[in-house]
């Protein structure tokens, strides 16, 4: 009667762990991230002088603060740098969903450099990591993510008028879900630069 007990319970522990490993991405779909790796090197102070953020990602806590410093980093314009902070969690937490928005939000387009066709493969492709974890992860995160969906395509096109309009609407229903938020503010600083710079259409600015 036990051997009948314990072989259905094995048979559920093996189902959950065969779910719970479909739900990593590869090794094989990491590496094709080529994500940048190595000793961060800021132009900024390693002492935070360069700006604090926090935010609660969902996962393990041990990569709490390697999170909270990558996006230091994003907010500070070290974006090759905030990479390799994103880079790092991915190794040590693969299935960190947020991790992957990060990789997908550094890779631009920013104030002083426009994106180019590696840059939008690979922002996609870090996206797709983020987007397949979004429902395992909290409302807030998911916000990130889906407002992230709106900046990114699979295919390059130098004309990014209705991309950039698009995640301009997006933060800005991500401002009113959650108007205290401050990393999302940093964002929509980062934005508005984009905008002093002349890098918006006028699309953009409505």
């Amino acid at each position: 009667m036990k051997h009948r007990l314990i072989l259905p319970i094995l048979l559920v522990i093996f189902l959950m762990s065969c779910n719970d490993q479909s739900s990593s991405p590869s090794k094989d779909s990491i590496s094709q991230l080529n994500l940048k790796r190595g000793q961060i090197i800021s132009c900024g102070n390693q002492d935070h002088k360069f700006g604090i953020a926090h935010f609660d990602i969902t996962g393990d806590t041990s990569v709490q603060n390697d999170f909270d410093l990558a996006v230091e980093l994003l907010h500070s314009f070290e974006y090759e740098e905030s990479e390799k902070a994103f880079a790092k969690i991915i190794d040590e937490q693969p299935k960190c969903a947020m991790a992957y928005w990060g990789v997908a939000y550094a890779f631009g387009p920013h104030v002083n450099k426009p994106m180019d066709s590696n840059d939008v493969a690979g922002a996609w492709a870090a996206l797709q990591q983020a987007v397949a974890a979004k429902d395992k992860v909290s409302p807030i995160e998911q916000a990130y993510i889906t407002a992230l969906e709106k900046r990114y395509q699979p295919n390059y096109q130098e004309n990014r008028l209705e991309l950039d309009k698009a995640f301009a609407n997006a933060m800005r229903e991500l401002a009113k879900q959650y108007p205290d938020d401050l990393v999302r503010a940093a964002l929509d600083t980062a934005l508005l630069r984009r905008k002093a710079a002349g890098k918006f259409s006028r699309a953009d600015q409505m």
